[in-house]
């Protein structure tokens, strides 16, 4: 029987003394009332009223946020917290995901002891965390790289071809030539391999399994040799000293269970009852038992490793189980979940290209689009973010498979946008191989997965050649001319355009490309760059303030801000070179400016600072305005042969006098901003 509640209160725990009040029969309570401990209701009242403040005291209690919790009882202990809070695996396992069945044996045995020895949450090994072989995964893979403070590197022949494990190698290099926590590397040679010069310094002392005397030894003994050899060092990097559990459902859980899984997730149990269901032999199913075959390693069985690694001598079983195994594979492909592989199953569209851009940089992608589709490309973009990574993936899936190039903007936003990086991950895993083309040189601020994948590939450099020629350069690359009818190009510029074109790392470390404007601080980014000799400072100051004043900022080696130092150049040459900080201003002030003013004075016409900076602005691509600030004839008599003739190829504007000066000065602006529309 229950205990009654009082009419509008919440239900209360009843007590042992309470049950035991009710089973009281009717007598009893007369018999009780007699002795004087009649219980009333007002008590029984009371009893409730007491007993829903409690349970109200008890739930406001839990509530509380943890600070007034620790406040009142004092901090949680360390233990706890840590569990709490440790949610990275800091030891990634760098192996080819192209292995064969026995290096992928020693892989997976290898991880499995280290598990054993109390470091089964610190171990990031890709086929226990997700799906093998999908997007999701090369993204989880590469951000494990990233984020790693140890990793241990199976070499084999099989390491240096497998794409994703040469990117893990970049990864890596990139990350132990940083100043921010280098990783330590455990490298493991299973198989004898030329490793790539570059990578030599990387891999040094690595733990060699292709001795004369290790040859013969079993699988077995060459595991429990490396982790004899890894685990006083391996353990410091232990977080969370959690041993291996071993959670081996009954059969009876695990009947007809594989065919809802993927293949690569199944357990050993389950590729033994997918094995029965194919009737195959018991003493074939207890050699697959015995090695521990489950999904992952079922995926690299080969003809040859069911005859040599786990002795299946008939022909007939051999091919019966990888014809069942390309079967499920292909239904696989098929569902609805692998999106990826409808993908890469989409027919290229010739002449079309995929253009990879932050959305910040709307504006200079769309003039790049415009001017590509005049040249008859094209241009494909996705334009739906989604709500997901893969969702966004999902979209622009098909359009990337579809397209046959891929273009990469490389601008200050690249560096820190999620679907840029996204992207150029899921072109990688596509076999995709984009160009970059590089409108601001950003690449110390590049994450070290981005500066692995788009560092050997071809950029097209846009700082240091204008917008046309560089795009002219991006034609030619994406698609060079198979013949040229009766039109013989200038040797000049073709060397222009070839030289337009680099690897990416080549690029960034030009010299063109080394210089970029600080927008961080408090001066202006320049659109005009005055060259000039010092006598005519007063000259240049009134033109400077009138071009500022037009929304032209302009750098005369002086501040931006107006405020006036002495300069360094003169009419005759010393042999003092100016400082390494001044030259970098000046190459750094005329990459950011659109056009550069040449003032042209019988001392400017024979100073040799001055002469480089006409050099540099042909280094540069910048266009260059003559500036007559003295009555000369044109071209200038005595000019030495150091000046450029790009000098000489733009009409210059007379500033030579007061009313030239008020008469010109407007035709000047005119002609400025009509050079920053290109």
């Amino acid at each position: 029987m229950e205990p009654q509640q009082c009419e509008g209160e919440n239900p209360v725990e009843p007590s042992s003394a309470e049950i035991h009040r009710h089973e009281h029969t009717e007598e009893d309570e007369k018999e009780e009332s007699h002795r004087g401990s009649i219980i009333l209701p007002d008590d029984v009242e009371n009893q409730h009223i007491e007993a829903i403040a409690q349970v109200e005291a008890d739930a406001q209690e839990l509530s509380q946020p943890a600070s007034a919790l620790e406040m009142e009882t004092g901090p949680s202990p360390p233990e706890e917290k840590t569990k709490k809070k440790r949610t990275a695996k800091l030891i990634f396992i760098s192996y080819s995901s192209d292995s064969g069945f026995l290096e992928r044996k020693f892989v997976s045995e290898t991880v499995r002891q280290l598990k054993e020895n109390n470091l089964a949450g610190d171990i990031w090994f890709d086929a226990d965390e997700v799906v093998p072989f999908s997007p999701m995964w090369i993204f989880q893979r590469l951000e494990a790289v990233e984020k790693c403070r140890a990793a241990i590197i199976f070499l084999s022949e099989s390491y240096f071809s497998c794409p994703i494990s040469v990117l893990e190698s970049k990864i890596l290099f990139e990350r132990s030539n940083s100043a921010e926590k280098p990783p330590t590397l455990f490298p493991i040679l299973f198989t004898s391999v030329e490793i790539p010069k570059t990578l030599a310094g990387l891999f040094r002392g690595a733990i060699d399994l292709t001795g004369a005397k290790l040859m013969k030894t079993s699988l077995a003994e060459k595991c429990s040799l490396v982790i004899g050899n890894l685990s006083s060092e391996i353990d410091k990097y232990s977080m969370s000293r959690t041993p291996l559990q071993f959670n081996r459902p009954c059969p009876a859980e695990t009947k007809g269970e594989f065919r809802r899984k993927s293949l690569v997730t199944w357990r050993v149990e389950d590729v033994q009852e997918w094995l029965a269901h194919l009737g195959i032999r018991e003493f074939y199913q207890l050699t697959f038992a015995e090695n521990a075959v489950d999904g992952y390693l079922l995926l690299s069985l080969n003809d040859e490793s069911l005859l040599q690694c786990l002795g299946v001598e008939s022909r007939a079983v051999r091919r019966r189980i990888l014809n069942q195994r390309a079967i499920i594979l292909e239904r696989e492909h098929k569902s609805q979940e692998n999106w990826h592989m409808a993908a890469q199953a989409v027919r290229t569209r010739p002449n079309s290209v995929y253009l990879i851009y932050d959305p910040s940089d709307i504006n200079q992608a769309e003039k790049i689009m415009m001017d590509m589709k005049i040249r008859g490309f094209q241009v494909l973009t996705c334009t739906k973010l989604g709500k997901s990574k893969e969702e966004f993936l999902q979209s622009a899936g098909p359009l990337v498979g579809s397209a046959k190039k891929i273009v990469v903007l490389l601008s200050e936003s690249t560096a820190g946008s999620p679907f840029v990086y996204h992207l150029i991950i899921f072109c990688e895993w596509m076999r995709k191989l984009p160009v970059i083309t590089m409108f601001n040189n950003c690449w110390q601020k590049l994450r070290p997965t981005l500066k692995a994948i788009l560092g050997d590939f071809p950029a097209v450099d846009c700082v240091g050649q204008s917008f046309k020629e560089a795009m002219n350069a991006l034609q030619l690359h994406l698609r060079p001319p198979v013949r040229v009818h009766g039109v013989i190009l200038e040797q000049a510029y073709l060397d222009r355009i070839s030289e337009g074109v680099k690897t990416l790392k080549t690029l960034v470390y030009s010299p063109t490309a080394l210089y970029s404007w600080p927008l961080d601080n408090d001066e202006t980014e320049p659109k005009v760059f005055i060259s000039y000799q010092w006598d005519m400072q007063a000259k240049v100051m009134e033109i400077q303030k009138y071009l500022e004043a037009n929304d032209l900022p302009c750098w005369a080696d002086l501040s931006v801000r107006g405020q006036s130092r002495m300069s360094s150049r003169s009419s005759v040459s010393f042999p003092v070179t100016p400082s390494k900080d001044f030259k970098s201003t000046i190459q750094r002030s005329m990459k950011a400016a659109f056009v550069v003013l040449s003032c042209i004075t019988p001392k400017y016409i024979q100073s040799d600072n001055c002469h480089k900076d006409l050099q540099l602005a042909v280094a540069l691509n910048k266009p260059v305005i003559p500036l007559l600030l003295h009555f000369l004839l044109w071209p200038p008599e005595g000019a030495s042969h150091h000046i450029p003739r790009l000098l000489f190829r733009c009409p210059p504007i007379d500033l030579s006098s007061e009313r030239l000066f008020r008469r010109n000065i407007g035709l000047l602006v005119n002609k400025i901003k009509q050079f920053m529309k290109y």
